[in-house]
C-alpha cells in the first residue's frame, strides 16, 4: 500500500476515531414515494384502506357504514373549478409533483391523525415533501362557504409534522400553506425540508387554521402531498 494512503489512514484513526473515516453515509438508502404504484381504477382515487409503497404505510380510517374516512387517500383527480366536499381528492393543479399522474391527499377527521410509518417499525430520517393545496381547501378559503369563511388579513392554514423518534422524543415542524398577510398559498407544489425532524420511527399531521368554531377547524383539513423522500440504514 501507498505511505502516504496508510499514513492518511492511521491520521483518521487516531486523531477522529474510526466512525469519523468509514463510509457508512454511502451505505444509506434513499427512498422516494411517489404514489404512482396504486391502482386507482376508474374512480380515479382510493381512500379505503391503508397504502404501502416501498415499505412504508400510510394510514387510513374507513368506515364501511357510512362510506366516511380520514388519514391517506391516493388521487389522480385534478378538476379546479368544482368546490365543495364532492370534489375533496383533487389537487388545486393539473396533476402529481414533477408531472406525475398520482398523488396522495391526507385528511384529518375525527378519529386517528394521518401518519407514516415504515412496516417493520424501524427508523427512517426523512429527507423531503412535496405539498400541495386540494381544490377543496383552496377554493373555501377563497371564497367562503357554508361551513368556512373567507380568508383575509391575519387567516392562515397549517401544517403541522411531528416526528416521533424511537426513545419517543418528538420533534415538530410547521409549515404555512396558507398565510394571507405574508402572501404565501401553495397553489402549486413546493418542496419542504425535513431534515430537522431527525430519525424517527413515525411522522404524524395534523392542520390548524385561523378559522375555528364550536366543532374545531372550519377550514376544510386537506392538503395533497408526493415524492415523499426519505433514508434508511
Amino acid at each position: 500500500m501507498n505511505k502516504k494512503v496508510i499514513l492518511a489512514a492511521l491520521f483518521c484513526c487516531t486523531v477522529f476515531g474510526f466512525t469519523a473515516c468509514d463510509d457508512d453515509d454511502d451505505d444509506d438508502k434513499t427512498v422516494t414515494i411517489t404514489f404512482e404504484s396504486a391502482n386507482l381504477g376508474e374512480a380515479g382515487y382510493i381512500n379505503n384502506a391503508d397504502y404501502t409503497e416501498s415499505g412504508y404505510t400510510f394510514s387510513n380510517n374507513y368506515d364501511d357504514q357510512y362510506g366516511s374516512w380520514d388519514g391517506f387517500a391516493v388521487s389522480n383527480q385534478t378538476d379546479m373549478e368544482t368546490e365543495g366536499y364532492q370534489n375533496q381528492f383533487s389537487v388545486y393543479g393539473n396533476g402529481g409533483a414533477n408531472g406525475s399522474k398520482q398523488f396522495g391527499i391526507i385528511y384529518m377527521g375525527f378519529t386517528d391523525n394521518p401518519t407514516i410509518a415504515r412496516a417493520d417499525g424501524a427508523s427512517f430520517e426523512p429527507k423531503s415533501v412535496m405539498l400541495s393545496l386540494t381544490t377543496y381547501t383552496y377554493l373555501s378559503t377563497q371564497k367562503g362557504d357554508s361551513f368556512a369563511k373567507k380568508f383575509g388579513e391575519g387567516d392562515y392554514f397549517r401544517v403541522t409534522i411531528t416526528g416521533t423518534a424511537a426513545d419517543g422524543t418528538k420533534k415538530v415542524l410547521d409549515i404555512d400553506v396558507i398565510d394571507i398577510d405574508k402572501n404565501i398559498a401553495f397553489t402549486s407544489w413546493t418542496k419542504v425540508d425535513l431534515d430537522e425532524l431527525d430519525d424517527v420511527v413515525k411522522l404524524e399531521f395534523t392542520f390548524s387554521s385561523s378559522d375555528n368554531g364550536d366543532w374545531g377547524m372550519n377550514t376544510p383539513g386537506y392538503i395533497a402531498i408526493d415524492n415523499f423522500v426519505v433514508e434508511e440504514d
